[in-house]
């Protein structure tokens, strides 16, 4: 295990140091990944701080995948277009509540 990663945060090797990187030119010092730090952000909104933050992280994997895929959808039908913006917005905004948690 990585001794610069936060205790049970994976290692992806390159997407993990680019993700880590992002996040460290957004100004966060934690040394988490975007995707950790999101992933803290929903369980701070929602009240369920016993989820894992592996499973945390599945879902707000989930929710990027969909938004890229309905970007890339949005292309044939654009109303897919708003789905994919609301859905970025709420990661946004879920990031921003994962800058205070560990």
């Amino acid at each position: 295990m990585d001794k610069n990663l936060p205790a049970h945060q994976n290692n992806y090797g390159v997407l993990t140091e680019v993700s880590k990187g992002i996040n460290r030119s957004l100004g966060d010092t934690s040394e988490r990944t975007v995707s950790r730090r999101t992933a803290h952000g929903l369980k701070n909104t929602t009240g369920v701080y016993q989820m894992d933050d592996d499973a945390a992280e599945v879902i707000i994997h989930l929710g990027m995948i969909l938004s890229g895929l309905l970007l890339c959808l949005s292309i044939k039908d654009r109303r897919l277009l708003i789905g994919a913006a609301i859905l970025i917005v709420i990661l946004i905004l879920l990031y921003q509540a994962g800058k205070n948690s560990l």
